[in-house]
């Protein structure tokens, strides 16, 4: 615990439990401001025993989510691959030979690590060695190793994205939640007592006891039609090509998808 004009340390408690923290704010009275991060635990300790008090979020969590927000947008805004222009060669058949080989390796290289794995177990079915594996599909031996020493579900938990693995981290507490509350609903607790005992909303524990409830959200995983939707495979095709044809990035290849061509 900090004063927030001072900077300087007040007390330090051994608990982040409600109750404690509730009694420690209890004995300054005359706090008007208190600074504290997202904790609902903070909040509702603070609201009981300091209920006049101002409570503001902390600069270092107001930056960090700042920071979150705005590299989460880059992330969806930029590319996350920059694709280089290969050099012209003079011989045509050369020519060709080069555009053949670096279509492959692009193709490689567009693989995601759940598609290498299905084709790292076909290969290897097939007889192929790890060396001749890991050079084909351009994978790194030690992932090769990892993906050999795990399970089908530990694969399948390897190959989410961070916004997969996200989305079941808050399922999974959700769920808990939910198990929680219909535990004590059979212990014969009201549902205002569950709120209570949860520090939930009673609005929120009534849905959560509703039989079939899922944790999770029911539009997960579903994408609302635009305009664009019956032309997405044609769109996704034009993509391809250009990239296996024309990896500078021309807009030339690009426009006919614009155009009335």
């Amino acid at each position: 615990m900090v004063d927030i004009e001072k900077h300087k340390i007040v007390d330090l408690i051994s608990s982040r439990d409600r109750k404690d923290v509730e009694a420690w704010l209890g004995t300054f009275p005359n706090i008007k401001i208190v600074s504290r991060d997202g904790s609902i635990i903070y909040r509702k300790a603070i609201e009981s025993a300091l209920p006049n008090a101002l409570q503001i979020s902390d600069r270092f969590h107001l930056l960090k989510n700042l920071t979150d927000y705005c590299s989460a947008f880059l992330k969806r805004y930029f590319k996350n691959k920059v694709l280089l222009s290969i050099p012209e060669l003079r011989d045509s058949e050369d020519a060709n030979k080069k555009i053949g080989a670096e279509e492959n390796v692009i193709a490689t290289n567009m693989l995601t690590l759940k598609s290498k794995a299905e084709k790292m177990e076909a290969l290897q079915a097939k007889g192929w060695c790890k060396t001749k594996i890991c050079k084909h599909l351009k994978l790194d031996s030690r992932t090769f190793a990892k993906l050999q020493a795990k399970t089908i579900e530990e694969r399948k938990s390897m190959m989410d994205d961070k916004l997969t693995k996200k989305h079941n981290a808050v399922t999974a507490r959700k769920q808990a939640k939910i198990n929680a509350a219909k535990e004590l609903r059979s212990k014969g607790f009201s549902k205002t007592d569950i709120a209570k005992e949860l520090e939930m909303d009673p609005g929120t524990v009534a849905c959560y006891l509703k039989p079939g409830f899922s944790a999770v959200h029911g539009a997960y995983d579903t994408k609302r039609p635009s305009l664009l939707t019956p032309h997405l495979e044609k769109i996704k095709s034009h993509i391809e090509v250009s990239i296996l044809k024309n990896p500078a990035g021309d807009s030339d290849l690009i426009r006919p998808l614009y155009g009335t061509e």
